[in-house]
């Protein structure tokens, strides 16, 4: 019998369930549960690491998100078919198919009939700042807050921990940075005695989250993924429940009165598709040699042992669900 419930997860891009949710998506499958991804968007403003012109990185990032859902236990992906919208103040929101411009309750509807047909105990949603304040990330917030209402399930708030994560050179806050300049330890995130789950990695779902990461190669370089600092900045995930029966609290609880402030834990380390030091300046990024990891790869570029899920096993389905 299934000791984990089955929980719809909505994200407005590929690569922000290994990034945000990569840790709770493995554990939940790990458990025996079922978990439904909702992407919003195909991620099509996404600046590549590895080349491609914005005709063709739609589909290249579909495919790293179908590898990444293999990696992570995800049993189906659903689509929304939106598009991104891009940056704050960009002439893409203007475009017919934005996700910014869309009828959110009409996507609600539609992540609320998915949630009750699959019978799922709780929907996974950005929390109210977007994560980083990016304007599709604050409308996933909206359409999973509604979704669950509507469908009746707990709702529970994808966040992170900006007493741990500010003045670190994490994706997440270098993202704040390059949107508007805003400080990200007092714009955005959730500080630490706020936040309800804390879920620290074991050494397999890390394992499985750092290929998952590393599946999103078109966006993530290598040097994001490095040993030691990857563990430390990607190795815990945070959640709040806004509502709803604690239903995936037991999967992990941060102790009363314990301080996460590790500032210091990747200072002057490269990431992402950015030179040794991290920028706000899309211009500076430079294109770095992506992983090349086949499903079937046992991780052997990292120190972690593989996870309990074999790489590259087949899952259950992927749907696309048009607009």
């Amino acid at each position: 019998m299934s000791s984990a419930p089955t929980v719809v997860v909505v994200h407005a891009h590929p690569d922000d369930e290994a990034i945000f949710t990569g840790l709770l998506i493995r554990r939940l499958a790990d458990q025996g549960g079922r978990v439904v991804l909702v992407t919003a968007t195909g991620g099509e403003l996404g600046e590549p690491c590895t080349g491609e012109d914005g005709a063709s990185l739609a589909a290249v990032r579909r495919r790293e998100l179908e590898r990444a859902c293999a990696l992570l236990g995800v049993a189906r992906l659903v689509s929304l078919g939106r598009r991104d919208s891009g940056v704050p103040g960009s002439t893409d929101h203007d475009h017919a198919r934005a996700l910014v411009r869309s009828h959110r309750p009409a996507l609600a509807r539609r992540v609320a009939d998915l949630a009750i047909a699959e019978g799922a105990a709780a929907i996974v949603y950005d929390d109210r700042g977007g994560i980083y304040g990016h304007p599709d990330h604050l409308t996933a917030h909206a359409i999973g807050a509604q979704a669950a209402r509507l469908a009746g399930t707990s709702g529970y708030e994808v966040t992170v921990d900006r007493d741990q994560l500010d003045g670190t050179d994490h994706l997440v806050t270098r993202a704040a940075a390059w949107l508007g300049g805003t400080s990200f330890g007092t714009a955005f995130g959730t500080r630490w005695h706020e936040i309800g789950l804390a879920l620290h990695g074991t050494a397999p779902e890390r394992a499985a989250k750092h290929a998952a990461m590393a599946a999103h190669s078109s966006q993530i370089s290598s040097g994001e993924l490095a040993g030691v600092a990857f563990d430390r900045l990607y190795g815990t995930e945070w959640l709040t429940r806004a509502h709803g029966p604690a239903v995936l609290d037991a999967l992990g609880r941060i102790p009363p009165g314990h301080l996460q402030s590790h500032r210091h834990l990747a200072a002057g380390r490269p990431g992402g598709c950015a030179t040794t030091q991290p920028s706000t300046d899309p211009s500076t990024r430079s294109a770095s040699h992506p992983l090349s990891l086949p499903l079937s790869h046992p991780l052997s570029h990292t120190s972690f042992p593989p996870p309990t899920r074999p790489l590259g096993r087949p899952h259950r389905r992927f749907t696309h669900v048009p607009s």
